[in-house]
């Protein structure tokens, strides 16, 4: 049909890594969870900012860091960097 455009569809389990350049409300709501935490766990206390690589990059899996991004996310809203996020998919064999 014309106007359709073509995929290509991959399966990519949840529990692989996922690369984002948070936005800075992004950041706060990770710093804020991580107040969370520390205060419930003190004994598993973790850092308060979001550790990036040296571009700029926030890594997770991808479960959780849509657990984190998620609610912020809607309409006009871009809590990553470009709206992009680099899927980590593993080696074939």
């Amino acid at each position: 049909m014309t106007g359709e455009s073509q995929t290509t569809d991959r399966t990519f389990n949840i529990n692989e890594y996922a690369r984002v350049r948070l936005s800075p409300k992004a950041v706060a709501t990770y710093r804020a969870n991580m107040e969370k935490f520390n205060a419930s766990c003190p004994m598993y206390a973790q850092p308060l900012n979001p550790p990036v690589d040296k571009d700029g990059y926030y890594r997770d899996q991808l479960w959780h860091l849509m657990s984190l991004i998620g609610p912020l996310c809607g309409a006009g809203s871009c809590v990553v960097e470009n709206c992009e996020m680099i899927l980590e998919f593993p080696d074939a064999g």
